[in-house]
């Protein structure tokens, strides 16, 4: 696993920075990096780093894989994948 890097202040998290945005996965440290003109929000669902709130207090982002292997994922998750 590599190492989490922390939160940038005010966002909520995964995002570990942004300029250039990056995501971070919570399980694997996985890194989604925004390149090019895309969108901030087509980044954010083509990226394919989901967000949770209903599994821990401060949420948690997981890339696509991880999300697949984690077995207690939340029902609203699984709907949205």
């Amino acid at each position: 696993m590599t190492t989490l890097l922390p939160t940038v202040p005010g966002y909520v998290t995964g995002i570990v920075d942004t300029d250039p945005l990056t995501l971070q996965c919570g399980a694997c440290g996985a890194l989604a990096v925004k390149t090019g003109d895309q969108s901030t929000g087509a980044f954010m669902v083509l990226s394919d780093f989901r967000f949770c709130r209903n599994e821990h207090p401060h949420g948690v982002r997981r890339c696509k894989a991880c999300r697949e292997d984690h077995k207690t994922e939340c029902a609203r998750c699984k709907a949205n994948d």
